[in-house]
């Protein structure tokens, strides 16, 4: 299957699936409006920036359960040909845990090629060839972030598909992410467009009407916090049938 018919089909699911698009809508609006009214500064008391902090925290778990519901519910529109949106709160109870779980093993293994880097460079730094030491930062970090992009394409899809545990998902990711890299590769970067694009035209809008950003910017959200992962979880769901 190729990227455009896999983005045809994340068009599809999110226009057939509007009550999808409303829920992840109302959740970025929420997120939106946090963001505005409670916007962490250096001004701040440092209480009230750890207060702010709690809430990015609680945001983000919430975010996590939301995408969860997100996936299993949009896994049920391929393999059924209808999306459940009553079972979105138990997708998200069910798939919050592994997804926790896979999101802080790539953080983890981000850390540690940063901090690998670190150790390899450093003895290098301190001497003349900074040029060099810099050339090999470069590219040992070049590598290290390769190897993240194939942990991390494909495991969320490994975990809600596959039913697979974190480690196996990820994997899997760098399995099929290896053997299908063109498909993928082409894939993502059309989503990188479509992102930049979307950040072009919330950038066109003077800053002054926050809460008109607000609302666009959560319409995007919703809307196309459909359509990637549908149009990921097609072409995932196409090559491990391949």
């Amino acid at each position: 299957m190729s990227a455009m018919e896999v983005i045809k089909k994340g068009f599809d699911a999110a226009n057939k699936n509007l009550g999808l698009v409303a829920i992840l809508f109302v959740f970025y609006l929420v997120g939106e409006f946090v963001g505005i009214k409670f916007a962490v500064t250096d001004e701040m008391p440092a209480l009230t920036q750890l207060r702010e902090l709690i809430l990015v925290v609680i945001l983000a778990m919430a975010g996590i359960f939301v995408q969860a519901g997100n996936l299993g519910v949009i896994r049920d529109y391929f393999t059924e040909g209808k999306m459940h949106l009553v079972s979105f709160v138990k997708y998200g109870l069910k798939y919050f845990l592994p997804l926790l779980g896979l999101g802080l093993a790539l953080i983890g293994v981000s850390a540690l090629l940063l901090i690998i880097g670190g150790f390899i460079i450093v003895p290098i730094g301190l001497s003349t060839a900074v040029i060099i030491a810099s050339i090999i930062f470069l590219v040992l970090e070049g590598i290290g972030l390769y190897w993240v992009l194939l942990l991390a394409a494909l495991s969320p899809y490994g975990i809600v598909c596959g039913e697979l545990p974190v480690i196996q998902a990820m994997a899997a990711s760098v399995d099929i992410t290896r053997r299908f890299i063109n498909k993928v590769a082409l894939l993502f970067l059309i989503i990188g467009l479509i992102s930049l694009a979307w950040s072009a035209i919330i950038h066109l809008i003077p800053d002054k009407n926050q809460m008109l950003i607000a609302l666009i910017s959560a319409a995007f959200s919703g809307y196309f916090g459909v359509l990637i992962p549908a149009s990921v979880m097609a072409l995932y769901l196409s090559l491990t049938t391949e």
